[in-house]
């Protein structure tokens, strides 16, 4: 089966809110494998590119035939709060 990275970013807020795919990487693998290099593409990409403060969320998903996905039935989805060029944990 094929997989692939993808990186979006948040706009508005709430029920408002929507995503914007910044990045689709195809890949292929069995997805356990893929599941641990997923934050560390994405924070790669953050960085480098210089991206905007904001919430940024790494997705690993399942392709169809035509390679086409489905965000909503993502295998992982690692949550990136990017603010003053790093990344923000929040206190729990």
């Amino acid at each position: 089966m094929k997989h692939a990275y993808v990186l979006s970013e948040q706009h508005g807020t709430g029920f408002c809110a929507w995503f914007r795919h910044h990045r689709v990487v195809p890949l292929e693998g069995p997805s356990d494998a893929l599941v641990g290099g997923l934050r560390r593409w994405a924070r790669k990409i953050i960085e480098t590119e210089q991206f905007n403060d904001g919430r940024y969320c790494a997705s690993l998903v399942e392709l169809d035939a035509d390679g086409e996905f489905d965000i909503y039935f993502a295998i992982e989805i690692e949550d990136i709060f990017w603010f003053y060029e790093q990344e923000y944990v929040p206190a729990s």
